[in-house]
């Protein structure tokens, strides 16, 4: 018998038991039995309510009545991993867009209440394991790390562009990934996340 089954006859003995009925006989019990002091059936009673909102609630039941609706159970996400198909509908864009851009791309394929979304994080750890991208350090009042094409960036198709910031008009270089890049890049996907792997 199944467990849920078996809180099923449980309750059902409780609730009989409570009400001076015997579960097995299914007569009135005695008068004189212990079973039917007011306490011991306020028990029962209790008991088959408590079995109750088990078998409501999947197997879940709040201790304290206002706790009811303050907890929730929340499933560990599965590491990042895209399978084959997965990847094939990944949008590339034809024109260089930014490695943010480009990561969301890939984000919207992943079911991000089951799974790790892949991180930018990730994405520069690898670069720089390859060699792809170097960083340095801006002195300004934060510091702040800066990320540029290295010299082998050019082999994978990584650019470095000039573009105006809206906000301020400055004229900033960003690096960017080409079409060249992004297929590169999602052809690696699985060594990239395995590099989020190993940082989790």
């Amino acid at each position: 018998m199944k467990k849920t089954q078996l809180i099923v006859h449980t309750k059902n003995y409780m609730d009989m038991l409570a009400q001076g009925i015997d579960p097995i006989s299914k007569k009135k019990i005695e008068t004189d039995s212990v079973v039917l002091q007011p306490r011991m059936q306020k028990c029962f009673a209790f008991v088959a309510e408590v079995f109750d909102e088990l078998i409501k609630n999947n197997g879940f039941i709040a201790l304290d009545p206002e706790d009811a609706n303050r907890y929730e159970v929340v499933e560990k996400k599965s590491s990042f991993s895209l399978s084959e198909e997965q990847i094939h509908r990944i949008s590339v864009s034809s024109k260089p867009i930014t490695p943010n851009a480009f990561l969301n791309h890939i984000n919207r394929v992943v079911d991000g209440k089951r799974m790790e979304k892949l991180s930018s994080k990730s994405m520069n750890a690898w670069l720089l394991s390859q060699g792809f991208i170097t960083e340095s350090k801006e002195p300004t009042t934060i510091n702040r790390t800066i990320r540029r094409p290295s010299n082998r960036s050019s082999e994978i198709g990584i650019q470095e562009q000039e573009s105006v910031d809206p906000k301020t008009g400055e004229l900033k270089k960003q690096m960017v990934f080409t079409l060249q890049a992004q297929a590169y890049l999602l052809a690696h996907l699985d060594d990239i996340a395995a590099c989020q792997q190993r940082s989790d």
